[in-house]
């Protein structure tokens, strides 16, 4: 469990009235982790609004029913914190040999993000765990990052930052491409948007520098702004789609972020390819399609 220090007598602070207040105990509990969440495309850490939860597992994956769970709570520099860690067997404190593993639920009561659940070992030790799905999305971070992908239904305004969403489409299965990464690319710089059950992503980031004039020709207005852009998925497709973790009905991030690309139908009569690419407009949605369909086949 967590330790506490305990200090008697500590200090005399005087009021502004002329009084006197005498502190007789003070206590300063350490934490066993933290973890700072940032909003993935615009890397912005996230310091309110979220509830964070660890859960002790059983051997098929569902939490204990026996352990408690244990919320984490974010200190004023807005990194979340727990006090204490659940343990298999139904004692609290730091996970260690044969403690069992842990999962670390992540959801959004304000609907900005897409929830998430990340199952480690070990997570005193665990970079990956910072690391969204380990080297599987962001094999280049130079510090350790969780970051969190934003919902579908999050309003995001074209004016503020480039918006991207597609509606993806299982073609063999005929089922929503549910939880598959929508990633978009510019000039060496990759976003990533995390699909729901119902196969919507959204990727937002800020937009591209503007591009030069042609021929030295006067600057364009912003609104006339384009940039040419790629797209792939990544979707293992073709079979059962991800198992959802028992007790938490989504799968595992790094299940999520381990698919291996996809291929991409762009026309109705069209062969799949590795990758599209698409004119993105400032200040207006750009939604991905097949042809003329409102889904884009994978």
């Amino acid at each position: 469990m967590s330790t506490g220090e305990k200090a008697v007598n500590a200090h005399v602070w005087s009021t502004p009235t002329g009084g006197d207040v005498k502190v007789f105990d003070r206590w300063s509990w350490r934490a066993w982790l933290g973890v700072r969440f940032w909003e993935h495309g615009f890397d912005r850490p996230v310091g309110e609004g979220l509830l964070v939860t660890a859960y002790a597992l059983d051997s098929q994956g569902a939490p204990q029913t026996s352990v408690f769970s244990v919320r984490a709570r974010p200190n004023p520099e807005g990194v979340y914190v727990f006090h204490t860690l659940p343990r298999a067997g139904g004692a609290a404190g730091p996970p260690g040999a044969g403690a069992g593993a842990v999962a670390v639920e992540v959801r959004d009561p304000r609907g900005r993000f897409l929830p998430v659940v990340y199952v480690t070992d070990d997570p005193l030790n665990d970079s990956s765990l910072f690391l969204t799905a380990g080297s599987a999305i962001d094999p280049g971070a130079e510090e350790p990052r969780f970051y969190l992908f934003s919902s579908p239904a999050r309003r995001v305004s074209p004016r503020a930052a480039a918006v991207v969403r597609a509606q993806l489409w299982d073609r063999t299965a005929a089922r929503p491409a549910a939880y598959a990464v929508l990633e978009v690319s510019w000039d060496e710089q990759v976003w990533y948007g995390l699909a729901d059950e119902r196969g919507s992503a959204l990727v937002a980031f800020p937009y591209p520098p503007a591009p030069p004039s042609p021929g030295g020709a006067a600057p364009r207005g912003l609104y006339e702004q384009r940039w040419e852009l790629e797209a792939r998925v990544r979707y293992q497709g073709g079979g059962d789609p991800l198992p959802a973790l028992p007790g938490f009905g989504l799968p595992e991030l790094g299940a999520i972020a381990g698919q291996p690309y996809a291929g991409i139908v762009p026309t109705e009569e069209g062969s799949p390819t590795d990758s599209i690419t698409f004119s993105l407009a400032y200040g207006r949605e750009t939604t991905l399609r097949t042809g003329g369909e409102s889904v884009l086949w994978v």
